[in-house]
């Protein structure tokens, strides 16, 4: 495993594992704002979670749906429906509003 991911420098460092116990997540620009430091948090954490529980399938075509925020959502079971906690469910709406206001932004079309 440590030889597919050679380099800590990517988006989803897993060489800090052997030497922390930890993983780090290097998508997210630097930033004081908290609601995106509060958010983001969130949101990686319940990957994590995701993750460690072993309780999800992902379906074979998962490289298509990661494309797809919906499925997304569903995979970390972020919706109230599915369980939810209110900080997620806080975190899903600030990143609905956020990914709208950068398509806007870029001039791109959001599907439903």
């Amino acid at each position: 495993l440590m030889s597919t991911f050679s380099s800590r420098y990517i988006k989803l460092n897993c060489q800090s594992y052997q030497r922390h116990g930890t993983i780090e997540f290097r998508q997210h620009s630097g930033t004081v704002e908290f609601d995106k430091i509060w958010n983001w948090f969130v949101l990686t954490q319940t990957m994590v979670e995701t993750a460690v529980s072993s309780k999800v399938t992902i379906p074979k075509q998962a490289s298509k749906m990661s494309q797809k925020w919906f499925d997304f959502k569903k995979v970390i079971k972020g919706y109230a429906w599915m369980g939810a906690t209110d900080e997620l469910q806080g975190a899903i709406e600030f990143y609905n509003k956020r990914r709208k206001e950068l398509a806007k932004k870029l001039g791109i079309e959001l599907a439903a």
